[in-house]
């Protein structure tokens, strides 16, 4: 139970990494377009970059549970992968 409890934190760690590194990108990315966001702020700018924020953490979401997938596949958990 032990070595399955620090694979388990292993994986979790894998997941915070990856979920930092793609929001502190996003960050940068925001913070790289300041000036443009306050030199013409518009709506369609403002809804534009909630949508792309927003599709980010999904993205990285659905990549850390991939993550967790691909470790259930190798450690026989799942009968098949489509399950």
């Amino acid at each position: 139970m032990l070595s399955e409890l620090l694979i388990a934190f292993v994986i979790v760690g894998i997941c915070v990494v990856i979920h930092i590194s793609g929001i502190v990108v996003l960050a940068w990315w925001i913070l790289e377009k300041r000036e443009l966001f306050e030199k013409e702020p518009t709506v369609i700018r403002s809804i534009l970059t909630l949508i792309v924020v927003f599709g980010v953490i999904i993205f990285l979401h659905m990549i850390e549970t991939a993550v967790w997938a691909l470790a259930y596949q190798v450690w026989g958990l799942f009968p098949d992968f489509e399950t």
